[in-house]
């Protein structure tokens, strides 16, 4: 879910049920954001037609946002002042 700016232009999409979609569908997609990943651009090709067949978008309001990446090994994190609070701890 999201607006954000492609090319100049304002894009706005929301949130689908990828798997009630391919249900409906019969569309093969992806199961998880590790399933993406993995799948690469075959992945993402199949989440453009699942995108594309769904008119039906999800409120936020009515969902619970769990982890992108579920037992993800580690998490690796770098702020954008990363070198300002470094040189500012000596």
């Amino acid at each position: 879910m999201g607006i954000f700016f492609f090319k100049g232009r304002c894009r706005e999409y929301g949130i689908i049920d990828v798997q009630a979609v391919s249900g409906k569908t019969g569309i093969a997609a992806p199961k998880t954001v590790t399933e993406v990943i993995e799948g690469g651009n075959d992945a993402l090709e199949a989440l453009i037609k699942i995108i594309k067949s769904s008119q039906e978008k999800m409120n936020e309001e009515d969902i619970r946002f769990a982890p992108a990446i579920p037992n993800a090994g580690k998490v690796i994190c770098v702020g954008m002042n990363y070198r300002k609070h470094a040189i500012e701890s000596g």
